[in-house]
């Protein structure tokens, strides 16, 4: 049975030795399929880490982001479903989802590395599409083309 993320505040969740877990697991997915590509660790930047640190899978949230993340959270457990493009690590939508119980997300991002510079994101984006589906079922759709989604499908 999956685990019910329900939390009254950001500070409880951020407070759960479960959540920190999760997110621990979140992140040694994605450094798991740079690894497996020959691909040096490293993220976009996000809400959580601080852009392309390789060390991200170890690294603490960066404060200066932890507004944005309360947030981002109060936002979420607000709304019904979430459309996020640009799913990049899925730590925005791992937030968004463990924050209210019932929110649907449709996750668009081309996952191409489009600019030289970019950290591998045709690698990392796809294993958190999995791992996002899998850690929430029936409460994410992805996709890599925002014209093919039919916004009817979600669960």
């Amino acid at each position: 049975m999956a685990h019910t993320y329900n939390y009254d505040s950001y500070e409880e969740m951020v407070s759960d030795s479960w959540w920190h877990k999760r997110l621990f697991s979140l992140n040694k997915t994605l450094l798991k399929s740079m690894e497996d590509s020959d691909e040096i660790p490293s993220l976009n930047g996000n809400l959580f880490y601080s852009h392309k640190d390789p060390n991200f899978f170890q690294s603490d949230m960066v404060q200066k982001f932890e507004t944005k993340r309360k947030n981002f959270f109060n936002l979420a457990k607000q709304i019904s479903t979430l459309l996020e493009v640009g799913v990049n690590g899925g730590h925005s939508l791992f937030l968004a989802l463990s924050s209210n119980p019932t929110l649907k997300v449709i996750g668009v991002d081309v996952a191409e590395k489009l600019d030289p510079s970019w950290a591998p994101v045709d690698k990392y984006v796809p294993a958190a599409y999995h791992w996002l589906t899998r850690e929430f079922p029936e409460r994410c759709v992805f996709s890599k083309e925002i014209h093919l989604l039919n916004y009817q499908s979600i669960p």
